[in-house]
């Protein structure tokens, strides 16, 4: 046997390991500009809850996430920067991941269209990898400390395995079921840490085993024995194989025991009185849609160019199969609902989308293929230049527009805004008082704050979404048995009023009580609240002048104010709420000072500095997000001259 030419040899060794060179080329870019893009807080959403668990290694909230617990607790274990860094940087080594296998995919792609050799399919395979990793629903998995960075790689893995194995000849069938199995096995795991997002990934996969299996050779491998029917039956044990971890929830919650409990807390069924209680109205909260999502990925034209190419493939019977499963990755989420609710925010709705952007972008590399297998079979040599810059042309725009979504410093700025924003909810309870958080966002940022940082042991904690998780209401009654009329009444048949208003009044008369603007506060009178910046403290009787001039130089002794960096708040389910919650405050604060109508010197400087407050709080509101005509009419009612009535103030923050 002769030896291979010196010309052939390297391209023989760049079509044996080409994926590999790409996927790992484009994983360290990827996780480079992760890195660069991380910092010390736990994000927005549900990163903070998250985080926390991992600290405790307790499950989080629905559907429990007992995979990522498992890698986030390990990660907590590594010497470097806060508990939440920690998790967000195993996030990045888990885009990183996913980057890789999309490298390979698209590399493979390539070179089923475009045919092997050289070093144009792991270059383009490493475009596309870079690019899936660094578009916006990639980066998306980066903004918090969230599941959803595993999810993509789970993920990615699938869409590897399932392209891969329908790309793969008839003569290699060990090589595809041995893809699918893998693929099945990271789907199992993606179902079981995270429904909503593992669920899309099943219709795909089952498409791509028919594909692939139905072209198989179908002889028997003994007498009796289908060579189908074994593959088959690998891919499904390795399907149920993924789905193991959950038996492992109980062992660190005693209450999962039940299969009852285990399967509502999988499927993430609380009901609402409990996991959405008192959360900002919707039009105080980012909105976001699947077409921006995607068309952020990586711009809009490069959208349509992707969805054309996937499309394009369909007509040729070689590349039919994994056409159609690709589309179907970029469809998933459109058949299996995209969430429980928590994905109304373009950050979370973005982190959804990861795997449709991922199949997208493997799209993309099909017209580089094409470009590629057209300038081989032209001998002339000008076009052949021609189709090669059009492929680095493709390329280049590409890199181009996910490098602009790159913005370490407004990272930086956005975490030191979110450790702000923790001050600010958890600093202005007195001591020995009740601190009752009812916004999702919030709840898990100080959750994160007392599990990890452990200031303020003198307060307690009620935070409302958790009474969804199974234990969290026996053990705050446990603990404190004064909250129980109050958690009874939110864990009601529909956690109304007056049993809830009820229940409040009786617990500020014996502590005292710090909310979050909303069902609580909203019947009771303005003289038994008192501002304290996003949340108001419930009075246990009627304040008068002395009294509120007390508690106002108490407050202005130790203000928390988000100031400018509230702005790096905007966008996001956290900047949401907080601005809903300094908005109604502010209204508050102004309807308590304009009800001051005594014309004494006190009255008028404490009527001077809660209209002062409200407009602070107004413009701070304003900054985190807040809807632009609200706070222009409280502004104008505020900014009137003579002093404005009490009654402009009625339904000011309505839509």
């Amino acid at each position: 046997m002769s030896a291979p030419e010196p010309s052939q040899g390297w391209r023989k060794t760049l079509d044996d390991w080409g994926g590999v060179a790409a996927g790992a080329a484009a994983a360290l870019a990827v996780f480079a500009a992760g890195l660069w893009m991380l910092d010390s807080g736990p994000g927005g959403g549900f990163g903070g809850d998250v985080a926390a668990s991992a600290a405790e290694l307790r499950p989080s909230h629905a559907p429990g996430h007992v995979v990522h617990l498992a890698l986030a607790k390990a990660a907590t274990l590594l010497p470097a920067g806060s508990i939440a860094f920690r998790v967000r940087l195993l996030s990045a080594l888990l885009l990183a991941v996913a980057a890789a296998f999309v490298a390979a995919a698209a590399r493979r792609l390539v070179h089923a269209i475009g045919g092997g050799g050289g070093p144009a399919p792991p270059l383009i395979g490493l475009v596309c990898g870079i690019a899936a990793g660094l578009s916006g629903p990639g980066l998306a998995c980066l903004a918090s400390a969230d599941v959803y960075a595993l999810q993509a790689a789970l993920g990615a893995v699938v869409l590897w395995g399932c392209t891969t194995a329908t790309l793969a000849g008839a003569e290699e069938p060990a090589s595809a079921t041995a893809r699918l199995v893998v693929a099945a096995l990271a789907a199992g795991l993606a179902t079981v840490d995270h429904p909503p997002t593992g669920l899309p990934l099943v219709p795909p996969l089952v498409l791509a085993t028919a594909l692939t299996l139905a072209r198989a050779p179908r002889a028997p491998v003994v007498p009796g024995e289908s060579l189908f029917g074994l593959r088959l039956s690998w891919v499904v044990v390795a399907l149920a194989a993924g789905l193991l971890p959950l038996l492992a929830l109980p062992l660190r919650a005693a209450e999962l025991g039940d299969p009852s409990t285990l399967l509502t807390m999988l499927l993430g069924r609380a009901s609402d009185s409990a996991m959405q209680a008192d959360a900002a109205p919707a039009a105080w909260l980012p909105q976001g849609t699947v077409w921006t999502a995607l068309g952020s990925a990586f711009g809009l034209p490069a959208l349509v160019a992707a969805l054309a190419s996937l499309a394009a493939l369909i007509p040729f019977r070689a590349l039919r199969p994994s056409g159609i499963v690709l589309l179907g990755f970029a469809a998933g989420p459109l058949v299996v609902r995209l969430g429980t609710a928590v994905d109304r925010s373009p950050q979370e709705l973005a982190a959804y989308l990861a795997v449709p952007a991922f199949a997208l972008a493997v799209g993309l590399a099909a017209p580089a293929g094409l470009a590629l297998a057209l300038a081989r079979r032209d001998d002339n040599w000008r076009r052949r230049v021609g189709w090669a810059s059009a492929a680095v042309l493709l390329a280049a725009a590409l890199l181009r527009h996910e490098a602009r979504q790159l913005e370490p410093a407004a990272a930086l700025e956005r975490g030191r805004a979110t450790a702000v924003a923790a001050d600010a909810l958890r600093e202005p309870p007195t001591p020995g008082a009740v601190l009752v958080l009812a916004r999702p966002s919030t709840a898990a940022l100080v959750r994160y704050d007392e599990a990890v940082a452990r200031r303020r042991p003198d307060v307690t904690t009620l935070l409302v979404p958790r009474l969804a998780e199974p234990g969290y209401a026996r053990e705050r009654m446990a603990a404190h048995p004064e909250l129980a009329p109050l958690l009874s009444a939110y864990l009601g048949p529909a956690a109304r009023t007056p049993a809830l208003e009820t229940a409040a009044e009786r617990l500020a008369a014996e502590r005292p009580v710090f909310v979050e603007p909303g069902r609580i506060t909203a019947p009771l009178s303005p003289r038994t609240v008192s501002p304290r910046g996003p949340l108001l403290e419930l009075l246990p009787q009627p304040a008068g002048r002395s009294d509120l001039a007390l508690q106002l130089a108490d407050y202005r002794r130790r203000p928390i104010k988000l100031g400018d960096r509230a702005a790096r708040l905007a966008g996001s389910s956290l900047g949401g709420s907080l601005a809903w919650n300094e908005a109604s405050v502010a209204v508050t604060s102004a309807r308590i000072g304009l009800e001051l109508t005594a014309r004494t010197e006190e009255a008028g400087r404490i009527r001077a500095v809660l209209l002062a407050e409200a407009v602070r709080l107004a413009r701070e509101a304003a900054a985190l997000g807040a809807p632009s005509a609200p706070v222009e009419r409280l502004l104008s009612v505020l900014g009137s001259v003579p002093a404005p009535d009490a009654a402009q103030l009625d339904g000011l923050l309505e839509p």
